[in-house]
């Protein structure tokens, strides 16, 4: 229980500054449960209320903090400009814990975000052995596939691709990410036959960044020129 003393701190103190103080949704009673709290979130950062979505997130993340309530905190916060609260929050999961593989692998963007790309890559690590079996251990070799490729090591990144695609088969984001970091590679011969099968399957199938495999398979003539988009650019 002492690893939780940290994060608690962090959030009480959030709530009790009146940042987090807790609040009833826009419609409808106070919410009472994490699930209600993200949902409440949600609602609210579609209206383009984000103050109010930060203290729902926080209110769930208070309840409970193994809830994926965690990630989007640390994002929202981001995007809202309030970096430094995003970062301690992340930081305080990353070496304290508890585990939270959503808060990781968004904190894990962040890291990016302040140039400390060697220790988001030691994030990645980590979170693809604590999420083994998971959708974040598939994301996690993604980011780590991502940043193999900015170091200029392509065929690297098709491995952790490949590693993202073992790990959860029935992802289309890491199937079709396959296919992009093999274009990437200037590997066409083998991207294409995959990218025509997830095309088959569904003519909307995207992969990292939200990029449609329509228009990687467009790429494959001319691998030379293929640029995937950061897939911080992706919803998660």
């Amino acid at each position: 229980m002492t690893r939780m003393y940290g994060l608690a701190a962090l959030l009480v103190a959030a709530l009790l500054s009146g940042e987090g103080v807790l609040h009833a949704a826009p419609e409808g009673p106070i919410a009472a449960t994490p699930d209600q709290w993200m949902a409440t979130a949600q609602q609210q950062l579609r209206a383009g209320d984000v103050a109010s979505a930060i203290r729902a997130l926080q209110s769930a993340v208070a309840i409970d903090p193994r809830h994926g309530a965690a990630g989007l905190l640390i994002t929202t916060l981001h995007q809202a400009g309030r970096v430094e609260e995003a970062y301690r929050l992340g930081d305080q999961y990353h070496r304290e814990g508890p585990r939270n593989p959503r808060a990781l692998f968004r904190f894990g963007w962040l890291l990016s975000y302040t140039g400390e790309i060697a220790r988001s890559e030691a994030l990645y690590r980590d979170l693809v052995q604590i999420d083994k079996g998971g959708i974040y251990e598939a994301w996690g070799n993604g980011e780590l596939a991502y940043l193999a490729r900015a170091r200029g090591e392509p065929q690297q990144a098709v491995e952790f691709m490949r590693r993202a695609v073992a790990a959860k088969p029935d992802d289309e984001i890491s199937r079709v990410g396959l296919a992009q970091m093999m274009v990437n590679a200037g590997d066409a011969r083998a991207a294409v036959p995959l990218l025509e099968a997830e095309l088959a399957k569904n003519s909307a199938a995207r992969g990292y960044g939200g990029m449609p495999a329509a228009i990687v398979l467009g790429w494959a003539p001319a691998v030379g020129g293929a640029h995937a988009p950061h897939p911080s650019l992706r919803g998660a």
